[in-house]
């Protein structure tokens, strides 16, 4: 794939394949992914790479719409491709056949719970103004790249941007997904991708005041000792605790994507 218009899309996409890799490779990907195991490195890739296929797929429909990106960066096809992503891996574990025979029961589910898992982890890790650049980044639907450096020369923060932007527009309805599709590619072939209207996004899949998650959307204790994240979504009173090294306890939640 590839987005914003630059050169033919690839006709594959293609990942490393871990068992071709030297052991000094592999314990360096354990290190960077905290994995105690080969086994454990291959899951957390499998959950990563579930998003980047999506995304990657998307890129490509930029490319065949011939539709293009001004900014410097790319961060307005970045935004493109992660909004509909986690809706369009949503779909496709139920509509194809070939998934639905391959992977086990609840797959999709376990997925979107590791990656809420992560983004909530890198939320918590964002200075106060990183965050600023996200939201500002975000609700201006990609039309507002972040101007720190610190975010636009950090492979890793950019990566981490996209991924939280997956999880916060990931619905579990074919109608939203089919509106996100909608407002990403009719009617916006030959142009530049940031040549739209906000008025135009139907308000049922807008961003929300703040966030779209509720446990991204309410004020976050962290403690240290635990390595724990403490949200409570204000309309409930529920608290979720998510173990940021590792497992997460449900105490209760009502949150829906």
């Amino acid at each position: 794939g590839g987005g914003g218009g630059g050169g033919p899309p690839a006709r594959f996409i293609t990942y490393i394949d871990l068992n071709t890799l030297k052991q000094e490779h592999v314990e360096a990907l354990m290190k960077q992914y905290s994995c105690k195991s080969k086994g454990e490195l291959n899951r957390k890739l499998l959950y990563k790479h579930a998003g980047m296929a999506c995304r990657a797929c998307l890129e490509a429909m930029q490319v065949y719409s011939d539709q293009t990106d001004s900014g410097k960066y790319g961060w307005a096809s970045a935004y493109n491709a992660s909004y509909a992503a986690g809706s369009l891996f949503l779909k496709s574990c139920k509509a194809s056949p070939v998934v639905a025979e391959t992977l086990p029961a609840g797959f999709a589910q376990e997925v979107v719970s590791c990656w809420l898992r992560d983004s909530i982890s890198s939320w918590v890790s964002w200075k106060s103004a990183i965050k600023n650049e996200f939201l500002r980044w975000r609700d201006s639907y990609g039309k507002e790249k972040p101007s720190l450096l610190e975010i636009t020369a950090s492979p890793k923060l950019m990566a981490e941007f996209k991924e939280v932007m997956c999880v916060e527009s990931t619905f579990s309805s074919g109608w939203a997904l089919e509106k996100q599709l909608d407002f990403l590619f009719k009617d916006r072939s030959k142009r530049d991708i940031k040549d739209f209207q906000i008025a135009q996004i139907p308000l049922a899949i807008r961003h929300r005041k703040g966030s779209r998650l509720a446990l991204l959307n309410c004020p976050v204790a962290t403690s240290a000792s635990a390595r724990s994240v403490d949200c409570c979504e204000a309309s409930t009173s529920a608290t979720v605790c998510y173990g940021v090294g590792g497992g997460s306890s449900i105490q209760s939640t009502k949150t829906s994507m």
